[in-house]
């Protein structure tokens, strides 16, 4: 009997693996632009251009970067390292719910201005962004929040519904894997 690729020894039983060199392509793009966000607040930080307000403090610095940097940094890598979906779901948890917290107490102190969001943007191409008011951010940001929340419902119900499929594919793989170990 022939065993799939995906469920051999050497590469692991992973569900829903996509091919290794995606893995690494996409963990690269996602860091890569989630530290190119962070180093463009982080100019509007350090040359104290007006984007942040005073009430910008030490909470709300650590939401803010720590949610960008978390989503970048975990969700990337559970997908590059290929850990397995009922493990990722842990991090996964632990993501949202910094997205959350910091979607939902930025939005209540909102410590910007966007009428200083352009003033790190090259000359050329601040008219990309120029158009961002405080009143249009709230509102991107108020849908931030709803995506969050529609997230947090749908994981529930992925969740609930993963856990008897999953127990279902686990025996099989290792059904699979004890086959292939016989032969």
């Amino acid at each position: 009997m022939s065993v799939p690729s995906s469920t051999k020894r050497g590469g692991g039983v992973v569900l829903g693996s996509v091919p290794h060199q995606y893995k690494w392509s996409d963990a690269i793009a996602g860091s890569f632009f989630a530290l190119l966000t962070v180093a463009f607040f982080a100019a509007h930080q350090t040359w104290a251009t007006g984007f942040f307000l005073p009430s910008f403090g030490l909470v709300e610095q650590v939401l803010f970067y720590g949610s960008i940097l978390s989503s970048a940094v975990i969700a990337a890598n559970v997908i590059a390292l290929g850990i397995r979906e009922d493990r990722s779901l842990v991090l996964q948890l632990m993501v949202a719910s910094l997205w959350t917290v910091a979607a939902f107490w930025l939005y209540m102190v909102f410590p910007f201005n966007f009428s200083h969001f352009a003033d790190v943007v090259p000359w050329p191409l601040q008219f990309l962004v120029t158009w961002i008011t405080n009143d249009i951010a709230r509102t991107i940001w108020a849908l931030f929040i709803i995506g969050s929340a529609t997230f947090w419902a749908l994981f529930i119900i992925r969740s609930v519904a993963f856990i008897p499929s999953f127990a279902i594919q686990l025996r099989g793989a290792r059904r699979r894997i004890r086959e292939q170990e016989r032969t």
